[in-house]
């Protein structure tokens, strides 16, 4: 028998298939510095926001065009109820999370 055990219960334990970064941004209160997007980020946002299962899965081929033409508004783009704003900053020309 072990005697540390370490069990964690399923309420604290992370969702794989969830993104870390929107999920972080989703408990913290407004405000704050922005969050830059990498590939995955934007393909998991426009899967899981934009489009929700309309068309065919983004993918690393046409993650960039899809968001250059859903994402790049000139006041950006809200995820859904979560308060979060996916936006291009256009001075480093990535685009960035904020709450």
């Amino acid at each position: 028998m072990r005697h540390k055990q370490q069990w964690v219960p399923d309420s604290h334990k992370t969702d794989p298939s969830l993104n870390s970064k929107i999920e972080s941004l989703r408990n913290k209160e407004s405000g704050g510095a922005p969050v830059p997007c990498d590939m995955t980020d934007l393909m998991y946002i426009l899967n899981n926001y934009i489009f929700q299962g309309e068309q065919a899965p983004v993918d690393s081929t046409n993650v960039i065009e899809l968001a250059q033409k859903h994402l790049s508004g000139r006041s950006g783009k809200e995820l859904g109820t979560t308060g979060i704003l996916v936006y291009l900053d256009p001075t480093t020309n990535i685009y960035k999370l904020k709450k």
